[in-house]
């Protein structure tokens, strides 16, 4: 966990909030790496923070994390695209 606290940034909320966006964090990415996902898909973080029960804000820090490791790419619409290529 030590790694994922260093890439948050440091006005994000720590503890509890901290908590829940690893977790969702750790979710996703696990799905990305199984390639659970269908190539395309756009998540975009109102319908993940609704699927999930969550606010806005650790679902939004998650994917812009999965974002700048390059596991998702920027969707000119809503939203993020999985791209496994």
């Amino acid at each position: 966990m030590d790694e994922f606290v260093n890439d948050i940034p440091m006005d994000t909320p720590r503890e509890e909030p901290l908590q829940l966006t690893h977790s969702i964090y750790e979710l996703l990415r696990t799905h990305l790496d199984a390639q659970a996902f269908p190539e395309g898909l756009v998540l975009g973080e109102a319908s993940i923070a609704r699927a999930l029960d969550v606010s806005r804000t650790p679902v939004r820090t998650a994917l812009d994390l999965l974002l700048a490791q390059g596991r998702l790419v920027a969707h000119s619409g809503r939203g993020l695209l999985v791209s496994y290529g």
